[in-house]
Parts: structure tokens; C-alpha cells; sequence
């Protein structure tokens, strides 16, 4: 697949109120092009092929997710703040392009649980719409119950 990671890029600019306007472009810039190179991500089309929504993750142990909660991902980046692979999906980054029905997000976040069985926990810094912002945790194999220990 041609890599579309400076599209994806466009768009997170280009969301009004996003979660991403804080965020320098250098840095942005790097986490999208490195995370489209992992192939840990997730991508909706319309059929004129224009890029609806994406979304990236990571895996992380419990001590390194518990940091990113805290401080962000971003800030253990600038706090040199070590982080280690484990059975935790933290959601990097997530954008849909305005207008785009509900459904988008929710075929994105259905594709992160699919590719993520073997997982324990998917988490999130969540910022709707209005910019407000929440943390996200749910266990990957019950969704409808809520993390315990994080």
C-alpha cells in the first residue's frame, strides 16, 4: 500500500479544535510517518479512496501505560521517560474527517480490537469534539466491563 502518512498528517491539521493543534509538527510529523512504517494502525476509505479516518497504537507494559496516563505519551518523550513493549494498546492517534458519521470511529476502534485479540487492555487519551478530554480503558476480551487495575 502507498504510504499515505502525509495525508493522514493533512488531516489531523486541518480538524478544527483538534487534539493535535498543541502538538509542534516536527514532532507530529514523526510519530505519523514511524507509526504508518510499524503497521500498527487502521485506516477507513470512502470509495473515491479519500482517507475517512485512521487510527495508531502502540503496546505497552502496566508501568509504561500508567506513565503515559499521567504525563501523556508526549511527555514521557520529553521526560526521557522509558517505555516497554507489553499486553496494554494504547491508541496513539486517532482522527476522522469532519462530517463523517460515527460509525467511522467506531470501524476504527472495532479494527484496533480485532488486531489486538491477545491483549489485555485497549486505553486512550480521548478528546471529543469540543476538546474535552477523558482517559479510556477497556479489557480487549469483555469490552463491557472497565479496567480494574489501571
Amino acid at each position: 500500500m502507498k504510504n499515505r502518512a502525509d495525508e493522514v498528517i493533512y488531516l489531523m491539521r486541518q480538524y478544527p479544535g483538534h487534539a493535535f493543534s498543541d502538538m509542534k509538527a516536527c514532532l507530529l510529523m514523526n510519530l505519523v510517518r514511524y507509526e504508518w512504517n510499524s503497521n500498527r494502525w487502521a485506516m477507513v476509505v470512502d470509495e473515491d479512496n479519500r482517507i475517512l479516518g485512521w487510527m495508531s497504537w502502540y503496546c505497552f507494559d502496566t508501568p509504561s501505560l500508567l506513565s503515559i496516563r499521567d504525563r501523556g505519551l508526549v511527555g514521557c518523550y520529553y521526560q526521557n521517560i522509558p517505555l516497554n513493549d507489553g499486553q496494554h494498546v494504547f491508541v496513539c492517534n486517532s482522527i476522522v474527517r469532519p462530517g463523517q458519521p460515527v460509525k467511522v470511529f467506531r470501524n476504527l476502534r472495532n479494527m484496533v480490537y480485532e488486531a489486538n485479540k491477545g491483549k489485555q487492555t485497549i486505553n486512550a487519551w480521548l478528546c471529543n469534539r469540543k476538546n474535552q478530554q477523558r482517559w479510556f480503558c477497556k479489557p480487549i476480551s469483555k469490552r463491557r466491563q472497565k479496567c480494574q487495575d489501571l
